[in-house]
């Protein structure tokens, strides 16, 4: 059986593809990380922080009153195999030299970015979740020796999504930090469109 996913209320099967947007000018950088050779693959997602722990407001020496409204800090930690080099670095806002070195330093910074993350339930039916606004972390990198007596498996790498409010013309979408669509009706094309695309369409492969 495929890994489950909790989310919301009910239980989610697999974690099928991840739509990637990235607003670094007038048209969103848009692609899908969907397990095709050499193109990466998606592994997990835990979305963290949607309900704001409840504040308590005290009148007449008793909890009158419980603020709740809102979320609290939302994050997504998504584990993703094998995403190509050129694709990290746009996710990451690392430089990039003209003889293909990828640079870290004062000047890196995230671009704003959002997902929509494809599962499915148990009849087949595919959910759509997505966080509207953020940015994509990577906080450690490194190397392991390989054991020449066992077989060679490849870890995902960990990222993390730290979300924030979106600010749409959308008046729907205005103020909210996630989003969840249940079946492929218009209410998904309306999804991608507030995230800037009239249709989810799959992008070239990236540049070898």
């Amino acid at each position: 059986m495929a890994q489950s996913l909790t989310l919301h209320s009910g239980i989610l099967y697999g974690f099928e593809r991840l739509h990637v947007f990235l607003y670094t000018g007038e048209t969103p950088e848009y692609f899908v990380i969907e397990g095709k050779a050499g193109e990466g693959g998606t592994q997990k997602l835990e979305i963290e922080g949607l309900s704001k722990e409840p504040t308590t407001v005290a009148a007449s020496d008793i909890t009158y009153y419980l603020a709740r409204k809102g979320v609290g800090k939302v994050t997504a930690n998504l584990t993703l195999l094998d995403v190509p080099f050129e694709r990290e670095n746009l996710m990451l806002g690392r430089k990039t030299t003209t003889d293909g070195t990828s640079l870290i330093g004062k000047e890196t910074e995230a671009p704003e970015a959002a997902f929509i993350a494809e599962s499915h339930l148990d009849d087949g039916t595919p959910v759509y979740i997505s966080v509207l606004r953020g940015v994509f972390r990577r906080e450690k990198t490194g190397a392991d020796s390989i054991d020449p007596d066992e077989e060679f498996k490849p870890e995902g790498a960990e990222y993390v999504f730290t979300a924030q409010t979106l600010i749409s013309d959308d008046k729907d979408f205005n103020g909210n930090t996630v989003a969840t669509h249940i079946g492929d009706d218009a209410g998904k094309e309306h999804l991608f469109t507030v995230l800037g695309f009239e249709k989810p369409t799959t992008p070239a492969a990236p540049a070898k």
